[in-house]
C-alpha cells in the first residue's frame, strides 16, 4: 500500500509539474510556447516508458536552448543566472553573499598553495550576472567571462562597468563546442573559476571536456576552483538522463571521489575538496563540493 501511495504521489507531482510548465510556456510565448513544451513532454514520456535517456547530442542542444531561449517557454532565466534584481537576487546583500563565499575560498587556496597575490588574469566559466565577478575584479587586471548566453555576458559587463571596472573580456561560445574558449579567450590565466555551472551541464562526460579546457586555459602553476553537485546516493543527488528543461539546475552530479579522479586524469593536481551538504547562508543550494585544483608546473 505504501509503495502504491508513493507511486501515486510521484505521478501527481509530475502532472502538476507538466501543467505548471505549460502555463509558463503559454505566458511566455502563447500557443507556440505550449506546442514546444507539450512536444518535449510527450517525447520524454515515451523515452521514460521504454527506459531510455536522451542522447548527449540532444541534451547539449537542450542546454543551449535553455540558457539562450528559455524565456520563450517561461524559464526564469535571469533568476537562475544570478542577475541582480531578479527573483531572490532583488536583495542585493543576498546576491553579494554568493560571490563573497567563493572569494573566501579563492583566498584560502592562494594561501595554502603559496600563490602570490594579486593574480593578474582570471577566467570564469559561466559568469552569469556577475555575482562572482563583482568580488574578483579587485584582484585582477583582466576578468574573462565565458558563456553560452550573450544576454548574461552583456549583463555581467553592465554590472562591472557600473562598478568602474574596464577589464572585462566577454567570450561567447556554443554549448556544442566548449573548446572554442581556448582560441577565443586565450591561455595563460592565473585562476579558473566555475560555480553553479557543472550541475547544469548536460552530461558527466561533457563536464570532463570543460575540465580539459580549463587546464588548457591556465598557465603552469595556475589555480582552479570548480564546484559540482555531488551524488550522495539519494534520489535528490542522482544524475538526470532526460528532460533538461525540467531538471536544468540539478541535472548533472558526480560522486566526490569520481570527480577527484577525473580531475587528476585530465592533468590537474587536486589539493582538497570542501563539502556543503546542506543549505547554508551564502550558497545557492545543497550537495555542493568545491574542488581546489592546481595545474602542475614542470619547471
Amino acid at each position: 500500500m505504501k509503495e502504491n501511495d508513493g507511486i501515486l504521489r510521484r505521478g501527481v507531482s509530475r502532472v502538476r509539474g507538466y501543467w505548471d510548465d505549460l502555463r509558463s510556456a503559454y505566458a511566455a510565448d502563447r500557443w507556440r510556447g505550449v506546442t514546444r513544451s507539450a512536444g518535449r513532454h510527450l517525447r520524454h514520456a515515451f523515452l521514460r516508458q521504454v527506459g531510455r535517456g536522451e542522447s548527449e547530442r540532444a541534451l547539449i542542444a537542450a542546454n543551449q536552448r535553455y540558457w539562450t531561449a528559455g524565456r520563450e517557454e517561461g524559464v526564469p532565466f535571469e533568476d537562475y543566472s544570478h542577475w541582480l534584481g531578479f527573483g531572490p537576487w532583488k536583495d542585493r546583500d543576498r546576491w553579494l553573499k554568493l560571490g563573497q563565499a567563493h572569494f573566501g575560498m579563492f583566498e584560502r587556496l592562494c594561501l595554502l598553495t603559496g600563490t602570490r597575490r594579486p593574480v593578474r588574469r582570471i577566467v570564469e566559466w559561466g559568469s552569469g550576472g556577475g555575482a562572482n565577478a563583482i568580488h574578483f575584479i579587485r584582484e585582477a587586471e583582466e576578468f574573462c567571462g565565458v558563456e553560452i548566453s550573450d544576454a548574461s555576458l552583456k549583463e555581467c559587463q553592465r554590472v562591472l562597468s557600473a562598478a568602474g571596472y574596464q577589464g572585462f573580456v566577454p567570450v561567447l561560445i556554443r554549448a556544442d563546442a566548449p573548446e572554442q574558449a581556448l582560441t577565443s579567450a586565450g591561455t595563460g590565466f592565473d585562476f579558473f573559476l566555475s560555480t553553479y555551472v557543472f550541475e547544469t551541464l548536460p552530461t558527466r562526460s561533457y563536464g570532463e571536456r570543460v575540465l580539459r579546457v580549463a587546464l588548457g586555459l591556465l598557465r603552469p602553476g595556475g589555480l582552479a576552483l570548480v564546484q559540482i553537485r555531488y551524488d550522495d546516493g539519494s534520489s535528490r543527488g542522482a544524475q538526470q538522463k532526460l528532460d533538461y528543461f525540467r531538471h536544468a539546475y540539478r541535472f548533472t552530479s558526480y560522486r566526490v571521489e569520481e570527480f577527484w579522479k577525473i580531475a587528476a586524469a585530465v592533468g590537474f593536481r587536486p589539493e582538497y575538496v570542501t563539502l556543503i551538504p546542506d543549505w547554508a547562508e551564502g550558497f545557492s543550494g545543497d550537495l555542493y563540493a568545491y574542488f581546489a585544483l592546481v595545474k602542475p608546473d614542470p619547471s
